[in-house]
């Protein structure tokens, strides 16, 4: 039986569909792609599961971007299972390259973002700009957007 929030998002043709998969992981359809961001489907840390299983969600993704390394935004059980079910893209920062790597994700899919270093992708212009992640005592994480 097909996923029936997948579906309803995967149908949109026109404007802008969105949906929330608990956590930080947001999915949207848009222009005919259907994007992530921070994947964190697979983690023993949820407090339920997604709405729409990783490997489902895997077959219709073509691009999904990580904004930095930390398990909740890049997670490997994730990414494991969108490498092997997907053709999808990644987009990650410099610093998770290595760990994009590890993860099994092939040379071909991964696109490396710069802050202020537009790019294209399928497509669509990209401008990234530099996040600051929030930390303890109102302190900003360092290495979350290399």
């Amino acid at each position: 039986m097909p996923n029936k929030a997948l579906e309803q998002l995967t149908s949109k043709q026109e404007g802008l569909a969105i949906c929330w998969l608990g956590n930080l992981s947001w999915v949207l359809r848009a222009d005919g792609l259907t994007i992530a961001f921070d994947l964190d489907l697979e983690s023993k840390e949820r407090l339920a599961p997604s709405p729409i299983p990783t490997a489902e969600l895997g077959r219709a993704l073509d691009i999904h971007f990580i904004t930095h390394q930390h398990g909740d935004h890049f997670n490997g059980a994730t990414t494991k299972i969108l490498v092997e079910v997907s053709e999808c893209l990644f987009v990650v920062p410099a610093n998770c390259l290595e760990r994009a790597r590890s993860y099994g994700i092939p040379d071909h899919r991964i696109h490396v973002a710069r802050p202020f270093e537009p790019f294209q992708i399928m497509g669509l212009s990209m401008e990234p700009k530099r996040a600051f992640h929030g930390h303890t005592d109102f302190s900003v994480y360092r290495g979350a957007s290399e």
